[in-house]
């Protein structure tokens, strides 16, 4: 039961990153520029992300600056390229094949990651259930992309 909230952010995620890079990829031909159309998705999120934090008032951690490490300021730029990659590719494969894609290529990732502790993360070894997992994810998103 503890692990139901999470899950279900996870979920709702997924759910948003398809309708994302939909309404991207349309953004995208509509102006004629996926890095337009990013910018965009980024000026309105940041917006939308000021008036949480505005209306929400998180508590952050004294010291938290010293405390983040060179790469931890990274995300924006990796953010960029996935709404870019969205916005861009999202028209020309369609959603379904460029979001399996990057669903495989996001499962394959994770679990090395995890394999490693990568970035501080806990410890989770690839075993051969996790090996099947990402194979089948792999393969799902083959026949989703030759469908």
């Amino acid at each position: 039961m503890a692990q139901a909230l999470p899950l279900l952010v996870a979920l709702i995620a997924g759910l948003a990153m398809a309708v994302q890079a939909a309404t991207n990829g349309f953004l995208g031909r509509t102006t004629g520029s996926g890095l337009v159309a990013s910018l965009i998705n980024f000026g309105v999120g940041l917006l939308a992300l000021v008036a949480a934090v505005l209306i929400l008032r998180p508590r952050v951690h004294p010291g938290w600056v010293e405390a983040a490490p060179w790469w931890a300021w990274l995300g924006g730029v990796y953010g960029a390229v996935i709404v870019f990659a969205g916005a861009w590719s999202t028209p020309r494969l369609g959603v379904g094949t460029a979001m399996v894609l990057t669903v495989a290529a996001l499962v394959t990732a994770g679990v090395l990651l995890d394999h490693f502790g990568a970035f501080g993360l806990r410890i989770h070894p690839v075993s051969g259930l996790r090996a099947a997992g990402v194979l089948l994810v792999v393969a799902g998103a083959l026949m989703v992309q030759r469908g």
